[in-house]
């Protein structure tokens, strides 16, 4: 057996050396020695299940790029499905340099598990066979007692805890290896591969994700300003969290809400629409651009060209109109004049078809162009009753059946640490971040859940404003980014209660060190880029002179130590299911 379906044979070991462990107990019950032995068996269950669970955990990162979710899953419920022969070429690309070795160590695991099996099995007497083959009765009785002896001595020597360590810790070698051939992989192409085939794209990566954080601000005066209708309280701007596929635009995607209104605001025509909101900024009649815009719109009096510009490509027609084109689809070109939007509201009832161009929300020079498209979401929002569910929600009291996939968790933690860099010290993040102001959404009836996270609007209105001399916020990402990605909340996981503070009041410092211990015991199953990202937002400063809103220097730091490798490890291994 030299293909990838051994992997399939030693996880279907696993439930058959339980039964040879169910068999030894129920032969040492029948012997009247169970008393001697429960310990030891129990102990030896216990050991095995552990490293069972290590192993499935093992084969669903090793799988998670090769194939879809709900085909680990069932593959590793089901041992013995034929799709294990289908993956070794998959898992040999995923293993370039590693995958011989990796095998062997898979057939070690195999021939170990065969042996401890082959032990318990032979622990178990057949005391009926041989008591029945003598005619003596004395000698019968004499007999079956030599054979309980025997098997006693079987069973004990399989199963005593100095054995039971020898045979536990081969098998956590084993899957430590295991685990150093995946991870290794995961750093030699973070560090080459990700690297060269991403080298232009990340060059301007950092430097457009930190331009975020200064339109951000503005993007909030002027929506709070375009709120001029009679229902202005009851609407609420929530900002979308997402990692940016295309560094050369800064570009916004917000969801404009009409919560729980009065009856008499109850006919307008819209409650939920979701919108991007671009950059544009003009420039000086020479044509100079400014170094900080990624979109640029010029009247130039020789041709009167409208351009866009980008880094990216250029295609020119030959009656001298010049277009950048951009990675992201546009939706509609604005025009050279394009309109202010001065109510919002009224603008989104009667101009919000899908593809639409709505106009400009205006501040002084700076410009957000305001487009409308029509989402998966957007479409489900304006069919079905989707409701919200906070991460409060997500990681406490799921609903039943809701269960996040390694995939989903990873996005939804790069795609905070992403919209931490571009908000940061905006109002949208001014509250600090709590699970409850993060929420999603999700079908109830189809039990459909959209890892899409947004922050709620409604916290700008209703956080203290406070002077303080820190900014916790980003302990508080770190310990947000570990949650989401072991799908707990720091106060249920047990390691961490022995943290709490003593007058149970909440405590950032206690929180950080039960999250700093938590996540050094996790590192294994995090992946080193998403615990070392972790560990950096743990141990940064939160002395507010060290996160100066133009401080450049943690902003980068945050890029190359938090951002930049989580969305290198999250594309190596899930860019295939996200395409």
């Amino acid at each position: 057996m030299s293909g990838f379906e051994i992997v399939g044979v030693v996880l279907g070991a696993f439930p058959l050396v339980f039964l040879a462990i169910d068999g030894c107990r129920k032969a040492a019950e029948k012997m009247d020695m169970l008393h001697y032995y429960k310990t030891h068996l129990d102990s030896f269950k216990r050991d095995m299940n552990r490293t069972y669970q290590e192993f499935r955990y093992i084969l669903e990162d090793l799988l998670a790029p090769v194939t879809d979710p709900e085909k680990i899953e069932m593959l590793l419920d089901n041992p013995e499905a034929p799709d294990w022969k289908t993956l070794g070429d998959g898992v040999r690309q995923r293993l370039p340099g590693s995958y011989e070795t990796y095998m062997s160590t898979i057939e070690d695991y195999y021939l170990e598990m065969k042996q401890i099996e082959k032990l318990l099995r032979n622990s178990k007497p057949d005391v009926t066979y041989h008591s029945s083959n003598s005619k003596n009765p004395k000698d019968a009785k004499s007999l079956v007692g030599k054979i309980y002896h025997h098997s006693g001595r079987m069973i004990y020597s399989t199963v005593t805890k100095k054995e039971r360590k020898f045979r536990i810790q081969k098998l956590k070698e084993l899957n430590r290896q295991l685990s150093f051939f995946l991870q290794h992989e995961e750093r030699r192409e973070s560090r080459f591969g990700s690297w060269s085939a991403n080298k232009s794209r990340r060059g301007t990566g950092g430097p457009t994700l930190q331009r975020f954080w200064r339109n951000a601000d503005r993007l909030h005066k002027v929506v709070e300003k375009a709120w001029c209708c009679s229902c202005r309280e009851h609407h609420t701007a929530d900002m979308v969290l997402q990692h940016p596929r295309n560094f050369d635009e800064v570009c916004f995607k917000v969801l404009f809400k009409l919560g729980p209104q009065p009856e008499a605001f109850r006919t307008l025509p819209w409650k939920h629409k979701e919108m991007d909101v671009a950059v544009i900024e003009k420039v000086s009649s020479k044509g100079k651009k400014d170094s900080r815009s990624p979109i640029q719109i010029t009247n130039e009096s020789s041709q009167g060209a409208l351009r866009f510009d980008s880094a990216k490509q250029k295609r020119r027609n030959p009656r001298g109109l010049s277009l950048m084109m951009q990675t992201a689809n546009l939706l509609a070109l604005p025009p050279m004049q394009p309109e202010e939007i001065k109510d919002l509201c009224h603008v989104i009832a009667t101009r919000s078809r899908s593809g639409s161009f709505l106009g400009a929300l205006m501040d002084g020079e700076q410009q957000f162009s305001v487009c409308h498209k029509t989402s998966k979401i957007q479409k489900e929002l304006d069919s079905t009753m989707l409701r919200e569910i906070t991460l409060e929600k997500v990681l406490r009291d799921p609903p039943a059946g809701l269960k996040l996939m390694k995939r989903q968790r990873w996005k939804i933690a790069l795609s905070i640490a992403s919209a931490y860099l571009q908000l940061h010290a905006s109002p949208w993040i001014q509250s600090g971040w709590r699970r409850q102001e993060i929420y999603f959404w999700y079908d109830e009836a189809k039990g459909e859940f959209y890892d899409q996270p947004q922050i709620s609007g409604q916290c700008i209105r209703d956080a203290p404003t406070k002077a303080s001399n820190s900014d916790e916020s980003i302990w508080t990402l770190g310990i947000t980014l570990l949650e989401v990605c072991s799908g707990l909340a720091l106060e249920d996981e047990p390691g961490c209660q022995r943290y709490s503070p003593p007058n149970g009041q909440p405590n950032m410092i206690f929180d950080r060190a039960a999250a700093t211990e938590w996540c050094r015991h996790t590192e294994g199953e995090l992946g080193t880029p998403f615990a070392d990202a972790i560990h950096w937002c743990l141990g940064h400063s939160a002395s507010k002179r060290h996160m100066e809103i133009n401080d450049k220097e943690w902003r980068q730091g945050l890029f190359v130590h938090v951002v930049q490798p989580m969305a290198s490890s999250y594309e190596m291994l899930f860019a295939k299911l996200d395409s």
